[in-house]
C-alpha cells in the first residue's frame, strides 16, 4: 500500500505554540481542528472541492520540510479522499501552466478530470512512475520526470508540487480512525519544543503523559533534514518490496 505523507512549514521566530498544536493536532489525527490557510481556502471555493486534509503520495516536499509526517491509511472508503496527479493549491494560484495560463473552468475541468479514487489511484501512479524513472525512489528524490501525468500538462522546473500526487481527504466525516501514524521526522530541537509545550498548557496528564511521550520517542525523530530522512525510511524499509 502506497503511504501518504504531511509536512509543515518552517517555525518562524514567535510561533512555537502555534506551531506545536498544528503538529500536535497532526500526529494525533485531530485534522477537523485544523483551519484551512488563505491560500488553501481560496483553492477549496475556487475548484469547488470543500474542506480537505492534504498529503502527498510517497514523498515529501523541501516546501514543507520542518515537520514531515508518514501515515498510513486502512480501508478508508473511496468517497472520502480524492488523489491528483499535482498540487490542486497550486494549479488554482496560477504555479502550473498547461502551455498557456488556465481559465477557472479549465482547471475546475482538470481537478474533475483528474481526482482518482482510492481503490483505483495505485495502479496509474505506478504505471506513471514506470514510465518515468528507474525507481520509485527517483520521484521521492524529487527529479522531474519525463511527463506529467496529465497530457498536454507541462512539467515546470521550478516547483515539484505540480508533479508531486496530492491526497484530499475530506474533512468532518469522522473517518480518522483509519489513519496511523508511522513515522515523523522534525528539524533539529523541534522536538523538545513540543514536548516543552505539551507540558506547560497540561496536553495530557500522569500516565496517559508517559504512554504518549514513550510512543513519541519511538515514532519521532529530531533529524537535520526531515525531507531526506523520510526519504531514506520509505526506500529502507519499503515493507512490499515492490521497488
Amino acid at each position: 500500500m502506497l503511504r501518504w505523507i504531511g509536512g509543515m512549514r518552517e517555525l518562524e521566530d514567535g510561533q512555537e505554540i502555534r506551531w506545536s498544536r498544528s503538529m500536535h493536532r497532526r500526529l494525533t489525527l485531530d485534522f477537523d481542528s485544523m483551519g484551512q490557510g488563505e491560500r488553501t481556502r481560496e483553492a477549496e471555493d475556487g475548484l469547488g472541492l470543500g474542506e480537505n486534509a492534504y498529503f502527498y503520495v510517497e514523498r515529501s516536499s523541501p516546501a514543507f520540510g520542518d515537520c514531515v509526517i508518514l501515515y498510513r491509511a486502512d480501508g478508508l472508503p473511496d468517497e472520502h479522499a480524492l488523489v491528483s496527479p499535482f498540487d490542486t493549491g497550486g494549479l488554482w494560484h496560477g504555479e502550473a501552466y498547461r502551455g498557456e495560463m488556465l481559465t477557472p473552468e479549465d482547471k475546475r475541468a482538470l481537478v474533475q478530470e483528474y481526482s482518482f479514487a482510492l481503490s483505483g489511484y495505485e495502479e496509474h501512479f505506478v504505471a506513471w512512475v514506470d514510465e518515468c524513472y528507474s525507481s520509485i525512489g527517483e520521484y521521492r528524490q524529487g527529479i522531474e520526470p519525463t511527463r506529467h501525468a496529465v497530457e498536454g500538462y507541462a512539467v515546470p522546473d521550478s516547483d515539484d508540487r505540480q508533479w508531486t500526487w496530492e491526497v484530499r481527504l475530506r474533512k468532518r466525516r469522522g473517518i480518522y480512525t483509519h489513519l496511523a501514524v508511522e513515522r515523523g521526522y522534525l528539524m533539529d530541537g523541534r522536538r523538545a519544543t513540543y514536548v516543552s509545550w505539551m507540558r506547560e498548557e497540561k496536553i495530557l496528564t500522569g500516565e496517559q503523559r508517559r504512554k504518549y511521550l514513550q510512543w513519541l520517542a519511538e515514532h519521532v525523530t529530531d533529524v537535520g533534514t526531515p525531507v531526506v530522512a523520510m526519504r531514506t525510511h520509505l526506500d529502507t524499509v519499503d515493507e512490499d518490496g515492490r521497488r
